[in-house]
């Protein structure tokens, strides 16, 4: 089968670490590459779910707020108890 070159940009650390992963894999980042874009066509799209950092500008501000001391973290043993100081 006829293959083509593909050039990207990594950052060093990156590649270092990737490098050595693959190494101690026995593989080589040519034949990681065909296997993500082998993946990739198999499930029609990214074979994991790229998102968007997981806390929010809200989820921050409160996050904020309880290590000031502003807000109180609540802790539960039970789905029951969280249950009941929803609902207080």
């Amino acid at each position: 089968m006829k293959s083509d070159a593909l050039t990207i940009r990594v950052e060093h650390d990156t590649l270092v670490q990737v490098t050595q992963l693959l190494n101690d894999l026995g593989m080589t980042a040519s034949a990681a590459v065909n296997m993500l874009f082998k993946q990739m066509l198999h499930e029609d799209g990214l074979p994991f779910k790229p998102s968007r950092a997981r806390s929010n500008a809200e989820t921050r501000a409160l996050l904020d707020r309880i290590e000031s001391g502003e807000e109180e973290l609540h802790t539960f043993e039970t789905w029951d108890e969280a249950k009941t100081w929803l609902n207080a």
